[in-house]
C-alpha cells in the first residue's frame, strides 16, 4: 500500500483524475511515472488494467472514450513512460483524433533539469503530438495539476470529442504541492447548426413520405417536419436527457398527420383514375371534391402543432422559439 512517503504532486494527479469521474486507467507501467502507479494503490475506484504494449493501451483507452460518450461522457484515459513508450501509444491517439474519441494520454517526462539535453529518450511532446491531437502540453509546476487536468477533460469532451496528451515531468511528481482537485467538467450544452438540422430533417422527411404520390405531398411533409423538429432542437430548454421525450412528442404530433396523408393519398388516386366508388367519371362531382378535399393538408396550423408538443413537454413559453 502507498503510505505517507507517496509524493504530493503524484497524489494530487490521481486525485484530479477521481473528481473528473475516472473509473478507469489502460497502462504500460514505466519508472518515469512510478509516483503515479503508487497513489493510485489507495484510490480503488480507479481500475487500473496493465498493458503489454503501449500502442494497445491506447487503443483501449480509445475505446474507453468512444464506449462513455453514450453515457458517462467521460474520456478513455492512457499512462505510457517516454521516448518508445510515447510514440507506441501515438497511432492511438492519431485514431482517437480522427475518430473523434474523447482520450488523455499521459506521458511520464524526463525530469526538468534533464531537458533539452537529448537525454533518457527525450522527445518535446507538445510538439510531437500537436498535429494529431486537440491539444498537448507538459505540466511544469505541482500547483497547476487541477488546472490542467480540468482543462484536458473540458477540452476532450468538448466540441468535436478528441484526445489530449499531457506530459508529466518526473521530478516534478516529486514535488510538495497545497493544491486541491477541481470540481468536475462536463460537455457544455451546443445547440446543433439551424441550417444543417433543417437540411437534415427535409432530407429525412421528404424519404418518409416519398411513397405519398398524386397529392405532392412528399416535399410539404418534409419541409413541415423539418420546421417542426428545428423549432424544438432549437429551444434553450432542450437537453440530452429529454430529447426521447422530445421525439416522442414529435412522433405523436407527426405520425397521425403522415398515416392521414398516405391513406387520402391513395383515395387522390383513386379519384383521378376515375375509380373513386361514390363519384366514379362524373366531372362536376369531383371538381365539387377535388376542391375541398386538400384543404386540410395545405392549411395546417403547424406552430399550433408546435405549441401542443412544448405543452407535452412541460416547457415554459420563455424560449427563443415561444
Amino acid at each position: 500500500m502507498a503510505d505517507h512517503k507517496t509524493p504530493q504532486a503524484a497524489r494530487l494527479l490521481v486525485d484530479c483524475l477521481a473528481a473528473q469521474g475516472c473509473d478507469r486507467i489502460f497502462t504500460v507501467p514505466g519508472e518515469s511515472f512510478l509516483p503515479v502507479l503508487d497513489a493510485l494503490v489507495d484510490v480503488p475506484q480507479i481500475n487500473v488494467t496493465t498493458c503489454r504494449q503501449e500502442g494497445g493501451a491506447a487503443f483501449m483507452a480509445c475505446a474507453d472514450g468512444a464506449m462513455n460518450a453514450a453515457g458517462s461522457g467521460r474520456p478513455g484515459v492512457a499512462f505510457v513512460t517516454r521516448g518508445p513508450g510515447a510514440t507506441n501509444a501515438s497511432i492511438g491517439v492519431h485514431v482517437a483524433m480522427q475518430d473523434s474519441q474523447p482520450m488523455i494520454l499521459f506521458i511520464g517526462d524526463v525530469g526538468r533539469d534533464m531537458r533539452d539535453r537529448e537525454g533518457f529518450q527525450e522527445i518535446d511532446f507538445p510538439a510531437f503530438f500537436a498535429p494529431i491531437s486537440k491539444w498537448s502540453a507538459r505540466i511544469d509546476r505541482a500547483d497547476r495539476i487541477p488546472e490542467y487536468i480540468a482543462r484536458a477533460y473540458a477540452t476532450a469532451i468538448s466540441g468535436r470529442p478528441g484526445p489530449v496528451v499531457l506530459a508529466l515531468p518526473e521530478d516534478m511528481l516529486y514535488d510538495a504541492t497545497e493544491a486541491l482537485p477541481r470540481a468536475a467538467v462536463t460537455r457544455p450544452a451546443q445547440a446543433p447548426c439551424p441550417d444543417a438540422m433543417q437540411a437534415m430533417m427535409a432530407l429525412i422527411g421528404d424519404a418518409a413520405h416519398a411513397m405519398l404520390p398524386h397529392q405532392g405531398a412528399g416535399a410539404g411533409q418534409g419541409l413541415e417536419d423539418a420546421y417542426f423538429l428545428a423549432r424544438l432542437l432549437g429551444d434553450v430548454q432542450v437537453s440530452r436527457g429529454n430529447l426521447d421525450e422530445l421525439l416522442a412528442a414529435y412522433d405523436a404530433l407527426r405520425r397521425p398527420r403522415a398515416c392521414r396523408v398516405q391513406r387520402t393519398s391513395w383515395e387522390a388516386g383513386e379519384l383521378y383514375e376515375l375509380r373513386d366508388p361514390a363519384v366514379g367519371d362524373d366531372k362536376q362531382a369531383l371538381g365539387a371534391t377535388l376542391a375541398s378535399r386538400f384543404d386540410w393538408l395545405w392549411n395546417h396550423d403547424l406552430d399550433a402543432d408546435v405549441r401542443d408538443a412544448r405543452a407535452r413537454l412541460g416547457w415554459t413559453a420563455l424560449s427563443h422559439c415561444a
